[in-house]
């Protein structure tokens, strides 16, 4: 990955290596299915409380037996915290108009 790139709705900084698992590619779409279906599904996604980092620790544990980085896992927990963040979600009916 170029880190003078965006990617998504940020800019690329650190690619950590978490390991390498030997799952066919069929295999590994049927459990994103049921991810998608279940614990991952779109009705479910909170952007603080259960978005993509909680994913991809969902699956780390799964594949590799442990979390991801905790400065990773932390982010969305200082997002609480920070004051435009909650008046963002004090004020959400304002926003969806």
């Amino acid at each position: 990955m170029d880190k003078n790139v965006m990617y998504g709705t940020g800019a690329f900084i650190e690619k950590i290596y978490m390991g390498r698992h030997k799952t066919e590619k069929k295999e590994f779409e049927e459990f994103l299915n049921v991810l998608n279906e279940s614990l991952f599904s779109h009705d479910k996604y909170h952007v603080l409380n259960h978005n993509c980092n909680h994913f991809t620790n969902f699956l780390s544990n799964h594949f590799f037996k442990r979390d991801i980085p905790k400065k990773i896992l932390e982010l969305a927990e200082k997002g609480k915290d920070s004051k435009i963040v909650g008046f963002i979600f004090n004020n959400k009916s304002q926003f969806n108009q």
